[in-house]
């Protein structure tokens, strides 16, 4: 049995610690609170989403990492007697000729049949959208209740004893590798400012989204989401979430007036229903350059590891790369090439 530090509590630090703490390892996780900004994680709606981009091209890996993540949140409810997955179906509002012409060559190409179909007129949030399009409906896509699991898991660590509350110092990093036999940090953005994993090819980007309730009396969709230039998710608690930008440049993690705007736009180009924002949340990602999860040991420290840069599909990554990296560190098991750091030199 190893005693494992795991730096960080997003998705990813979640994850990692409760697939760990499966194989019967000494798990223990620091996490500062921060009452003053909010994580990726806190601010994801959690969707899975198996067609993306302008071309629906399929997400990568997408039938093997939903089958681990399925199973994975399915557990995770049966384990804590809460609802953690649901499954959706995502209606994609189609109006532009290209738009149209590649919706239809991917719902007749090889391998998409089962998640795409043509796009027809009908659709639950036909009511309350613009009038002047298609839908083309998504099937296989989740949304996975980060607002519900998070905090379960904190206030379960904290009552256990498990729980560090306070910012790991990196100049104390010796230090701790003489109580713990691995330190891994799943610390999301910051992990770009980490002395030890400066190197590898972070991307960093902001998000911005919106907490909406629609004004209508009518029935609203809780089983749907829809898609244009922002997605518009139901939320557990009632309401949507819509979002989210994607900022390269940006001074600060808080909502901007810039991102307030943009979103308010592309809601308007979507909904023929008047809304209200109920919040305006921002966070900074941990995105890298190639998109791929960074996971592996430090060369030259291989007490310290991370686990980092799930990007904005962090719900679907999770769990598949948590259950790798775990038979990598109690097994010695090679790490996919694709995720491994040592893809990036220092």
């Amino acid at each position: 049995m190893k005693k494992i530090l795991i730096v960080g509590q997003g998705i990813a630090g979640t994850v990692l610690a409760w697939t760990l703490q499966g194989t019967g390892q000494d798990v223990y996780v620091m996490d500062a609170p921060d009452h003053h900004t909010l994580s990726a994680s806190q601010v994801a709606a959690g969707i899975i989403n198996p067609v993306t981009g302008k071309r629906f091209a399929k997400s990568w890996m997408f039938e093997t990492l939903f089958a681990h993540a399925r199973a994975c949140y399915l557990q995770l409810e049966a384990q804590l007697g809460v609802p953690i997955w649901q499954d959706l179906c995502i209606e994609r509002m189609l109006q532009q000729p290209e738009e149209l012409n590649n919706w239809s060559l991917r719902s007749h190409a090889p391998g998409f049949s089962d998640f795409i179909g043509d796009a027809t007129p009908m659709a639950q949030w036909k009511k309350f959208a613009k009038s002047d399009h298609l839908f083309g409906r998504i099937q296989h896509a989740a949304r996975v209740r980060f607002e519900t699991l998070l905090p379960i898991f904190r206030e379960k660590w904290l009552n256990g004893g498990r729980l560090i509350e306070q910012k790991f110092d990196y100049q104390d990093i010796e230090k701790f590798t003489l109580d713990f036999d691995l330190i891994i940090f799943c610390e999301g953005y910051r992990g770009n400012s980490h002395p030890l994993f400066q190197h590898l090819a972070w991307n960093i980007t902001k998000g911005e989204a919106f907490h909406i309730t629609l004004k209508t009396d009518q029935p609203l969709p809780t089983s749907e989401v829809l898609k244009k230039s922002v997605l518009i998710a139901p939320l557990q608690a009632g309401g949507y979430w819509v979002g989210s930008t994607n900022e390269w440049k940006y001074t600060d993690s808080l909502p901007s007036t810039a991102g307030r705007i943009w979103l308010e736009q592309n809601l308007g180009d979507m909904l023929a229903t008047p809304y209200t924002v109920e919040a305006h949340l921002a966070a900074i990602r941990p995105t890298v350059k190639d998109r791929r999860p960074l996971i592996g040991l430090h060369s030259q420290f291989p007490k310290i590891g991370i686990f980092n840069g799930l990007g904005t599909k962090g719900a679907l990554l999770a769990p598949y790369w948590a259950h790798h990296f775990v038979q990598h560190l109690l097994e010695g098991t090679a790490l996919d090439p694709q995720v491994d750091i040592r893809r990036f030199s220092a």
